[in-house]
């Protein structure tokens, strides 16, 4: 996500060789390709709860066939991927750099075990709220 002077957000692919989908029982992917690097102090994971796929489903297929190491990708991010990691962003943004998940706290979303909502809810601007609140929590 890029955030220009003038507050537009713009979402774009700086590494279009990062897999779409990732294991949920190993994070070595997440933390070889969406981790900071050494140094970095953000832990916050806002890929979609989609692109986590559970042993023996149709994402870890789809995986295995994508030929990953001569650049092919294993799937498409969708536009509900990108705006859910925008509701993501927007939120940190307007909760002074609160981060709503960390790879283990999406994990837990991915379940139904945890929300961010407490966070969502410190929101100022309740326009604001409820966009990020469409967008993260899937109230479309």
């Amino acid at each position: 996500m890029l955030v220009s002077s003038s507050l537009h957000l713009l979402i774009t692919d700086l590494s279009p060789f990062k897999p779409v989908y990732l294991p949920e029982d190993d994070p070595a992917d997440f933390s070889f390709f969406f981790a900071p690097a050494p140094g970095g102090s953000s832990r916050a994971c806002y890929l979609a709860p989609e692109r986590f796929f559970a042993a023996g489903s149709k994402a870890e297929d789809r995986r295995r066939a994508a030929n990953l190491e001569q650049g092919r990708r294993d799937g498409k991010v969708t536009e509900s991927m990108d705006v859910f990691a925008a509701g993501a962003v927007i939120a940190e943004l307007w909760t002074d750099g609160r981060e709503l998940f960390d790879l283990s706290g999406m994990l837990a979303f991915r379940k139904g075990q945890s929300s961010p909502e407490s966070i969502v809810r410190l929101i100022p601007d309740p326009a604001v709220q409820v966009r990020a609140a469409k967008s993260v929590l899937g109230f479309r």
